[in-house]
């Protein structure tokens, strides 16, 4: 990939910060779509989960589906005509030894052969959606109960989605193929904090640790130590040096009286 624009790094920065814009686990799911609609432009960005045992297939987007309930039935009906779908249930057919990980239909079926789908001309040509571009991440916890909020163990597959009529350019594919290890590493983190809570754990809001004497800036860095980020990570998100990121975690290390990095971490998650 080429340099990132001063405007494409700016999209990116938002776009993962974004993903940690709220403590609360529950919220992924939206937070992962605000992510990358803040990245990419487009009409409409949703979040797919499908599960290859059963053949469901749930949707969460960031608007309003159209209200008619046929139409909404017949999505339900043809969705699997997509050719993503049965890409991603199959566990991503392998490419030039390579898993795609940024795929349209396109990449997979001619223009030509998509477009005689009952899925486009009834679904995606009636809303006009006809192109779209996704991203895979692997799988692992999902949510497919009738609780949005609640998590099941299933062998599923989850992809983010941006959808509008114009064509996605290289580019772009290229920014939310860098954003994909965040929207990743944001899932894993956000599933771990609901299984301590199922485990009777208590999840601390690392603010609370400023009563250790951090700073507004340690706790900052401590949050992303939190979500799995490296110093190197950590100093591109805040804006900072990568010496500078290893001189707070020195020393939120000393303040919590800790050795370790996964110390730290522990203690802002409490004890069971």
């Amino acid at each position: 990939m080429g340099h990132l624009s001063y405007r494409g790094l700016q999209r990116f920065s938002n776009a993962v910060l974004k993903l940690y814009d709220s403590p609360e686990p529950e919220r992924i799911h939206e937070r992962m779509i605000e992510s990358v609609a803040a990245l990419l432009i487009g009409d409409w960005v949703s979040w797919h989960v499908v599960d290859p045992i059963t053949n469901a297939h749930r949707l969460f987007c960031n608007v309003e589906m159209p209200a008619s309930a046929a139409l909404q039935n017949r999505l339900q009906e043809v969705v699997f005509q997509n050719p993503i779908v049965p890409y991603v249930m199959n566990g991503g057919a392998k490419v030039a030894g390579d898993v795609r990980e940024i795929i349209s239909p396109y990449d997979l079926v001619s223009k030509r052969e998509f477009q005689r789908t009952d899925l486009y001309n009834d679904v995606l040509r009636e809303i006009g959606m006809t192109e779209h571009l996704v991203t895979l991440v692997p799988a692992g916890l999902v949510d497919l109960g009738p609780n949005p909020h609640r998590l099941d163990v299933l062998a599923s597959s989850l992809f983010p989605a941006v959808h509008r009529r114009g064509h996605f350019r290289q580019d772009e594919r290229e920014l939310l193929k860098l954003l994909r290890p965040h929207l990743m590493k944001a899932y894993q983190a956000a599933h771990f904090q609901l299984r301590l809570r199922g485990n009777g754990v208590t999840v601390t809001d690392p603010r609370a640790l400023m009563v250790y004497g951090l700073t507004q800036r340690e706790v900052e860095v401590l949050h992303w130590m939190r979500e799995g980020k490296t110093d190197k990570e950590i100093a591109v998100i805040l804006g900072i040096s990568f010496r500078t990121v290893n001189l707070h975690v020195a020393a939120i290390l000393r303040k919590l009286g800790v050795e370790t990095r996964l110390g730290a971490v522990l203690k802002t998650f409490g004890k069971a």
